[in-house]
């Protein structure tokens, strides 16, 4: 597991550095690292991520005793299963 571990680590490590010589010698030279599609992505997944955030904070807000009365109450107890009704041959 161990070696499983080491292994990942060392590919991610290697994946890096072909990363960085790659993007250092072209920033240098004025180049952009994105296409523009590539700036279009990643602003909606800037917005993306803010959205998440906003309906987390909400959920919590929900689901905290004691934050509002008008929220819906939650179910603590997992509902008992009905007997069946189907036969094995």
């Amino acid at each position: 597991m161990i070696a499983l571990i080491l292994g990942l680590l060392l590919c991610v490590i290697v994946a890096g550095l072909v990363v960085a010589m790659v993007a250092i010698p072209a920033r240098r030279q004025g180049r952009d690292l994105l296409t523009a599609r590539g700036e279009d992505m990643l602003a909606r997944g800037g917005d993306l991520v803010t959205g998440i955030k906003e309906r987390g904070e909400d959920l919590v807000d929900k689901v905290t005793p004691g934050s509002s009365s008008d929220s819906a109450p939650v179910q603590t107890e997992a509902p008992t299963p009905e007997p069946s009704t189907t036969t094995t041959p």
